[in-house]
Parts: structure tokens; sequence; C-alpha cells
């Protein structure tokens, strides 16, 4: 019947209107409309911070200032560039581990909101993962180790992927240019909004940025941490570069850019995206796996999980240590509730999954990859993630083909959402 019922007419909401009668715009309504929303890029505060490296122990960057407290902040881009001066004098030293040159930058933090860090990583080649995960661009695909121009790594990773070489330590003085991003929340192309419960508060599902940060006002004081590893460590997984015979000496410089992604200060509740009541977090921990055959291990983080990966690496490898060829792992399964399976896949099956899911691409040697919310058609969705908050035992189970050695380990990448209480 055309208009519908009486009744099922009366069952509609009314429209919200203002003292004059006009019907109210919510919160959100005008955000990110042409005129009315300005994205920028734009220099941040501690902008071409320079830090002197050290060849023998870890380093902390000395920041001058808190990040910008003004506008919508979304991301911040590190440009790190490295200058870097050594000689082998006689000695020698292991060839480049898998992590180089990404591994010259130790552990970066971030705390948003006094609650948890947001971003607490061990080191660049973890915050590289996370971005080969969910990169800023998503066509970003076809050279995304940034190997051209002058980069240290060169082209698509190959089947369970291997990295070429870095520079030689006998060349002299050089240059190595990467970005690190720190990333304050992600963007969904299919938002469900959910309880601290987990039930869901909205059926259908919508476009959002879930979290941009409000950065204004005096309560706002934010500070990365940023630690640099020495250029000579005692294994590839904490510095760059493993000396094999006494003798070699290196020195060097990093200059860190900070560059802020935006929105100008909005000016009403109408073009302020909306704010959920969850907050985005990347966050790498370390679990044994000495002397192992199988393991059991919990996941680190409460909340919705996004994504998880598992970087396996053992520091007594020949030549200074070295990650663990994923021929060595035998099951990787993602484990919830009272035995129930989220992925019982074997490296393989992962890795297959993984480039399919990320336009061919894979991640380096050692690092199988859990991804959730990228779905068969490409969307990137939370209807699918992980949820702790309703459910329990969250945990990866591995079998491997024989017993690891008594120093190996596995760092466990977790990318959430975590609720929180807005301030």
């Amino acid at each position: 019947m055309a208009g519908g019922s009486a009744a099922t007419q009366q069952q509609q909401p009314p429209t919200a209107r203002d003292l004059n009668g006009h019907p109210q715009i919510p919160q959100g309504g005008l955000f990110n409309l042409p005129g009315i929303t300005y994205w920028s890029e734009q220099i941040e505060n501690n902008d071409q911070n320079v830090t002197t490296l050290s060849s023998s122990t870890q380093v902390p960057v000395l920041l001058p200032a808190n990040l910008t407290n003004t506008d919508i902040l979304y991301r911040e881009i590190i440009d790190v560039n490295l200058v870097v001066t050594q000689a082998l004098n006689a000695g020698t030293v292991f060839a480049a581990g898998a992590y180089n040159p990404y591994n010259y930058v130790g552990p970066i933090s971030l705390s948003m909101q006094n609650q948890f860090n947001t971003f607490d990583v061990p080191s660049g080649i973890d915050a590289k993962v996370f971005e080969l995960i969910r990169p800023q661009y998503s066509t970003f695909a076809d050279d995304y180790w940034e190997t051209n121009p002058n980069r240290s790594l060169n082209g698509i990773q190959a089947l369970l992927s291997t990295f070429t070489a870095a520079p030689a330590f006998t060349q002299a003085a050089f240059s190595i240019p990467f970005s690190l991003d720190i990333p304050l929340g992600c963007w969904f192309d299919r938002y469900f909004d959910l309880d601290p419960d987990g039930q869901l508060r909205n059926l259908a599902p919508v476009r959002a940025m879930v979290t941009p940060q409000l950065m204004s006002g005096s309560n706002r004081i934010v500070t990365p941490r940023f630690t640099m590893n020495p250029i000579l460590a005692a294994n590839n997984d904490q510095g760059p570069w493993v000396v094999n015979a006494a003798g070699p000496t290196a020195s060097g410089t990093v200059t860190l850019g900070f560059q802020r992604k935006i929105v100008y200060q909005p000016k009403a509740h109408t073009d302020t995206p909306i704010l959920w009541g969850w907050q985005y977090s990347r966050e790498t921990k370390q679990f044994s796996l000495a002397s192992r055959s199988q393991a059991d291990l919990v996941l680190p983080t409460t909340g919705q999980l996004m994504m998880v990966y598992y970087r396996l690496f053992d520091p007594s490898a020949a030549n200074g240590g070295a990650a663990i060829a994923l021929s060595n792992v035998k099951n990787a399964w993602l484990q919830y509730g009272s035995g129930l399976y989220k992925y019982q896949d074997t490296a393989l099956r992962a890795q297959r999954r993984f480039q399919r899911q990320h336009n061919n691409m894979l991640p380096p040697e050692g690092i199988i990859v859990h991804d959730m919310i990228v779905d068969e058609q490409g969307y990137v969705s939370n209807q699918n993630a992980l949820n702790t908050l309703d459910t329990s035992s969250c945990k990866v189970h591995f079998d491997f083909t024989g017993t690891l050695s008594a120093t190996a380990y596995v760092w466990i990448g977790v990318e959430a959402l975590r609720f929180v209480v807005q301030q």
C-alpha cells in the first residue's frame, strides 16, 4: 500500500529538530564534506631531530617537544635517515641479518590517553611489518619496502620470503632512508559498533575511522618514545650487525623527521568525526619457545583482535642469529573459547591466504600472519574480529617439525581495538 499503513508510520522515530523546527544534523553528519573538512599533512614538532648512534649500546632519542596539541590527528609519519660510517679494521662481521636496516631502530611506544600504549613495538622491523599488513594506502604494494630509489632491500618476497643483502659492512659512509608510520586509527569499509560486552550497537555497518585523536586542549601532552639499537649488537634481532671477529668499528647519526596527517580543527560537533568507544592499538610482545616442539601461547591483548602476526627468531642460530624458517612450523592454529578454531593452518596455508588478502605481498622471513578483517571481497571490516570481551582463551597453538633450540622465541604482534572511556 502506497505510503504504508498508519501503524507503520507511527512506528517511525521522529526527526530531531532544533528550536526553529529545522532538522538537526547529527554528530559527524558534515564530516569529510568538501568545503567543510580540510585534510593536511604538515610538519610536526620534533621534525629533523638528530641523535648520535652508539656502536655498542641502545640510545634513547631525546625529543624536545610534545606532539602538536591542535586539530584531529590521524597518523604520525616518521622519516628515518641513517648516516653510518663503519670499518672492519682487520676484523669481520656476519652477513646482514633478515631485519637490516629496519632494526637500527629499537623500541617505539606512544600512549595517547595514559591507559595503555596505542603503539608499542620492540624494533623498527615490527613497525614495518604492521605497515605491510595495514598500509596507509591500499595501492602501495609493488614496492612496499621502499627500495627505489636508494633503498637497501629489493623486490617482492619469494614464497615463505627472504630478504636480499643490505649494504656490506666494508662500505664507507653511506645513507639509508626509510619511513615508519604510527597510525592513530584504522579505516573500516564496514564498521560494526559494539558495547564493552561485545553486543551490537548498530545493525547496519558504516564506513568509519576508528579512532582519530582530538588533540586540542592542555591535557593532550603526548610524546612518542624512540630508542635506537646499537650498530654492533649481540644478535641480528637486537641490531643490524654482529661482530664475528674483533676489530670492526661503527659510528653514525640518525635524523628523524616527523610529519602529521590531520584534519584541521572542526567548528562544531556536526563536522567532528564520530568518536567511537574504542581505541586502536598495535603492540608486540615476546614469548619463549625454548626447547619446545609445540607451544600454546595466550594472546597478549584484550579487545577486538583484528590481526595477529608471529615473528619467530633464534638468537643462537649461525651467523649472529636468524629468523626461524617456516619449514620448521608444522601447524599454526588460532584458537578461542572451548576448542574452537579461527584458523587451523599450516605455515603454507597461512601464507597463501595472506597473499590473496594483500595483493600477492608476503611478510619477511620467519613471519606468519592471521589477518581477520580483510574479507574475500577485499573489504576491511571488524565483523570477523576475534573479540576477547565475549569469548575466552584466545591463543595460538604451534606444532614444530622438531625441538627448537634453548634460545628460540616468538614475537607476537597484535592489532586491536580496545574499549576506552572517552576523556
